[in-house]
């Protein structure tokens, strides 16, 4: 008997123990949300993604006009799932321009007489902090924002062979 009275005054300890430990009365949980009209989604694929574009020939370079472009690659924006609310679509891009030549985004690599340059699809460079538009936002809630990267020849030096690298930041802008 002596043995059931430890188990059961255990058990009881234990039971009281527990309510205490369970005893509040009252409490506050807080809930937190928004409510918002949403906005567009590109993929992280095209907004996030290395674009290599051809090997560009000292030649090539040499021959070129300055201010020509002697390269370009399409950068397109699929922009999905816009509420019926947003009427523009635009991708802004920021970037460290060229010290000298502020319409081209600066070359972190070691190569001289050509820079990369943003343009729009008529070709019409995008300053830093500039934007390209879609055409229009479709019925059914998509746009398609049409830019390129353009290799530029710069400078009235001969080019120096190297390598170009810059990287320019874009942003998704609706209204």
């Amino acid at each position: 008997m002596k043995f059931k009275k430890s188990v059961l005054g255990a058990i009881l300890v234990m039971g009281m123990t527990s309510a205490s430990a369970f005893a509040a009365n009252n409490g506050t949980i807080t809930f937190s949300g928004a409510i918002t009209d949403g906005s567009c989604q590109i993929p992280v694929s095209q907004m996030t993604r290395t674009i290599n574009l051809d090997n560009v020939g000292a030649s090539d370079l040499n021959t070129a006009s300055i201010g020509t472009s002697v390269q370009e690659e399409a950068l397109q924006f699929d922009a999905a799932y816009c509420p019926n609310t947003v009427t523009d679509v635009a991708v802004q891009f920021d970037f460290t321009p060229d010290a000298t030549n502020s319409q081209y985004i600066a070359n972190t690599g070691d190569a001289q007489g050509v820079l990369f340059g943003i343009t729009d699809a008529n070709d019409t460079l995008v300053a830093n902090g500039g934007s390209v538009a879609a055409d229009a936002v479709s019925g059914t809630g998509t746009a398609t924002v049409n830019a390129k990267i353009r290799a530029y020849r710069v400078g009235s030096a001969a080019p120096v062979a190297g390598s170009i690298a810059s990287t320019a930041t874009v942003t998704l802008i609706t209204q």
